[in-house]
Protein backbone atom coordinates (compact mmCIF):
# COMPACT_ATOMS: atom_id res chain seq x y z
CA UNK A 1 0.00 0.00 0.00
CA UNK A 2 1.49 3.85 -1.19
CA UNK A 3 2.29 5.98 1.66
CA UNK A 4 0.67 9.54 0.90
CA UNK A 5 2.62 11.46 -1.06
CA UNK A 6 5.14 9.04 -2.53
CA UNK A 7 6.26 5.46 -3.70
CA UNK A 8 6.53 4.02 -0.57
CA UNK A 9 6.56 0.41 -2.01
CA UNK A 10 8.73 1.02 -4.36
CA UNK A 11 11.39 2.98 -2.53
CA UNK A 12 11.08 0.10 0.68
CA UNK A 13 11.99 -2.35 -1.65
CA UNK A 14 14.56 -0.73 -3.09
CA UNK A 15 15.75 0.72 0.15
CA UNK A 16 16.15 -2.60 2.24
CA UNK A 17 15.80 -5.33 -0.82
CA UNK A 18 17.34 -7.79 1.97
CA UNK A 19 13.97 -7.24 4.23
CA UNK A 20 10.95 -6.64 1.51
CA UNK A 21 10.06 -9.69 -0.20
CA UNK A 22 6.97 -9.04 -2.39
CA UNK A 23 5.36 -5.28 -3.20
CA UNK A 24 2.19 -3.39 -4.49
CA UNK A 25 2.42 -0.74 -6.00
CA UNK A 26 -0.27 1.51 -6.81
CA UNK A 27 0.20 5.12 -8.47
CA UNK A 28 3.72 5.10 -7.46
CA UNK A 29 4.67 8.74 -8.64
CA UNK A 30 7.34 11.00 -8.89
CA UNK A 31 6.94 14.53 -7.39
CA UNK A 32 9.02 16.06 -10.42
CA UNK A 33 6.04 15.67 -11.93
CA UNK A 34 3.76 17.04 -10.05
CA UNK A 35 2.53 20.20 -10.31
CA UNK A 36 3.30 22.95 -8.13
CA UNK A 37 -0.39 23.71 -7.60
CA UNK A 38 -0.74 20.16 -5.85
CA UNK A 39 2.22 19.90 -4.01
CA UNK A 40 3.59 24.01 -3.65
CA UNK A 41 6.96 23.79 -1.94
CA UNK A 42 7.06 20.33 -0.73
CA UNK A 43 9.39 18.99 -2.71
CA UNK A 44 11.01 21.94 -4.54
CA UNK A 45 14.55 20.98 -4.36
CA UNK A 46 14.66 18.04 -2.74
CA UNK A 47 14.85 14.32 -3.64
CA UNK A 48 11.94 12.14 -2.86
CA UNK A 49 14.05 10.90 0.38
CA UNK A 50 17.31 10.60 1.52
CA UNK A 51 18.32 8.27 -0.80
CA UNK A 52 16.98 9.61 -4.09
CA UNK A 53 14.57 8.85 -7.08
CA UNK A 54 13.70 5.14 -7.30
CA UNK A 55 15.18 4.92 -10.68
CA UNK A 56 18.24 5.49 -9.29
CA UNK A 57 18.36 2.37 -7.75
CA UNK A 58 16.54 0.23 -9.37
CA UNK A 59 19.12 -2.85 -9.58
CA UNK A 60 18.62 -3.07 -6.30
CA UNK A 61 15.52 -4.88 -6.61
CA UNK A 62 15.31 -8.22 -5.58
CA UNK A 63 11.70 -9.21 -4.42
CA UNK A 64 8.54 -9.45 -6.46
CA UNK A 65 6.92 -6.13 -7.66
CA UNK A 66 3.82 -5.60 -9.02
CA UNK A 67 3.31 -1.89 -10.68
CA UNK A 68 -0.24 -0.95 -10.86
CA UNK A 69 -1.35 2.72 -13.03
CA UNK A 70 -4.87 4.00 -13.61
CA UNK A 71 -4.14 5.55 -17.27
CA UNK A 72 -6.71 8.32 -16.71
CA UNK A 73 -5.33 9.72 -13.80
CA UNK A 74 -4.89 13.25 -13.75
CA UNK A 75 -3.48 13.16 -10.43
CA UNK A 76 -0.48 11.36 -11.19
CA UNK A 77 0.92 11.52 -14.65
CA UNK A 78 1.46 7.94 -15.84
CA UNK A 79 5.11 9.26 -16.87
CA UNK A 80 6.01 8.57 -13.25
CA UNK A 81 5.53 4.89 -13.50
CA UNK A 82 6.76 4.48 -17.02
CA UNK A 83 10.20 6.18 -15.44
CA UNK A 84 10.29 3.49 -12.89
CA UNK A 85 9.74 0.70 -15.37
CA UNK A 86 12.54 2.40 -17.63
CA UNK A 87 14.91 1.72 -15.17
CA UNK A 88 14.15 -1.76 -14.30
CA UNK A 89 13.99 -2.62 -17.49
CA UNK A 90 17.90 -1.17 -17.98
CA UNK A 91 18.73 -2.86 -15.14
CA UNK A 92 17.38 -6.47 -16.44
CA UNK A 93 15.05 -6.55 -13.53
CA UNK A 94 11.83 -9.04 -13.17
CA UNK A 95 8.48 -6.89 -12.44
CA UNK A 96 4.94 -6.99 -13.27
CA UNK A 97 2.85 -3.92 -14.98
CA UNK A 98 -0.45 -3.51 -14.79
CA UNK A 99 -2.33 -0.91 -16.55
CA UNK A 100 -5.65 0.11 -15.91
CA UNK A 101 -6.79 1.83 -19.59
CA UNK A 102 -9.96 2.79 -17.76
CA UNK A 103 -9.26 3.57 -13.74
CA UNK A 104 -8.21 7.16 -12.55
CA UNK A 105 -6.71 8.08 -9.49
CA UNK A 106 -8.19 5.88 -6.56
CA UNK A 107 -8.66 2.06 -6.15
CA UNK A 108 -11.23 -0.06 -7.55
CA UNK A 109 -12.53 -3.52 -7.03
CA UNK A 110 -10.47 -4.95 -9.47
CA UNK A 111 -7.35 -3.47 -8.86
CA UNK A 112 -7.51 -4.31 -5.05
CA UNK A 113 -8.44 -8.08 -5.49
CA UNK A 114 -5.44 -7.82 -8.13
CA UNK A 115 -2.87 -6.18 -5.45
CA UNK A 116 -4.47 -9.25 -2.98
CA UNK A 117 -3.96 -11.52 -4.99
CA UNK A 118 -0.41 -10.76 -6.29
CA UNK A 119 0.18 -10.50 -2.21
CA UNK A 120 -1.40 -14.39 -1.42
CA UNK A 121 0.46 -15.63 -4.21
CA UNK A 122 3.88 -14.44 -3.77
CA UNK A 123 3.79 -14.43 0.27
CA UNK A 124 1.91 -17.69 0.89
CA UNK A 125 2.05 -19.42 -2.48
CA UNK A 126 -1.12 -20.20 -2.42
CA UNK A 127 -2.97 -19.93 -5.53
CA UNK A 128 -6.06 -16.91 -5.27
CA UNK A 129 -9.54 -18.03 -5.89
CA UNK A 130 -9.97 -17.77 -10.12
CA UNK A 131 -11.85 -14.08 -10.39
CA UNK A 132 -13.48 -14.10 -7.27
CA UNK A 133 -15.43 -10.72 -6.90
CA UNK A 134 -14.89 -8.26 -3.93
CA UNK A 135 -17.91 -6.91 -2.98
CA UNK A 136 -18.40 -3.48 -0.83
CA UNK A 137 -14.83 -2.16 -1.49
CA UNK A 138 -14.16 1.16 -2.33
CA UNK A 139 -17.82 1.28 -3.48
CA UNK A 140 -17.83 -1.73 -5.87
CA UNK A 141 -20.38 -3.95 -6.08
Amino acid sequence: HETQGGPGVVHGMLDYPEFYKVGVSHMPHDARLMSASMWGDMYEGKSRTQSGFPESKAEKLQGKLLLMLGMLDTTVPPASVFRIVDALQAANKDFDLLLLPNMEHWFSGYSTRRGWDYLVQHLSGEVPPNEFRLSGVFGMD
